[in-house]
């Protein structure tokens, strides 16, 4: 009698969020984030360093691992307001046990750690003083609630596919 309504994946994402905070005047961007983190520090996009990281940021996107960070984590569930199938970020206090994940709190590696302690501490200042909406990721923004002061999640619908 009723025709099932058969929606694919693009249909279903309609969380517009990321697009919008992306053009607020309160955004920083990753690549302006990670920027001010290796001027700091005074780490060249060319070092040996930087392209390391690169290469754990593509490692996240395709295995879906952790990002754990200072104040939060990066992880990923399945929502079905978002996708059917794929999994979407989502924050989190602490990272599980049970997931493998790319740790951007601390490292073994002098330069990278040193870089970390200030991008987290970069982060933190931005997310919690001055209520910005941070890029912490490619296509995925962190943003400080001012009404509840606990943190929000937006990413682009590439992120879920």
């Amino acid at each position: 009698m009723f025709k099932k309504n058969k929606q694919t994946n693009e249909e279903i994402f309609n969380d517009q969020q990321y697009n919008q905070y992306s053009n607020d005047k309160q955004f920083i961007s990753f690549e302006q984030l990670t920027n001010n983190a290796l001027l700091i520090n005074n780490i060249s996009r060319s070092s040996n360093a930087y392209q390391e990281l690169l290469e754990k940021f593509n490692l996240v996107i395709s295995k879906k691992l952790e990002v754990v960070y200072k104040s939060f984590t990066i992880s990923w569930l399945t929502n079905k307001r978002f996708t059917k199938v794929n999994l979407i970020p989502v924050l989190l206090e602490h990272e599980t046990q049970h997931v493998d994940n790319i740790n951007l709190s601390n490292t073994q590696d002098p330069e990278l750690g040193k870089y970390f302690e200030d991008l987290n501490l970069l982060i933190e200042k931005l997310l919690f003083v001055d209520y910005k909406k941070v890029e912490v990721f490619p296509k995925i923004i962190v943003y400080a609630s001012q009404e509840t002061n606990t943190l929000k999640i937006a990413f682009d619908e590439s992120v879920a596919k």
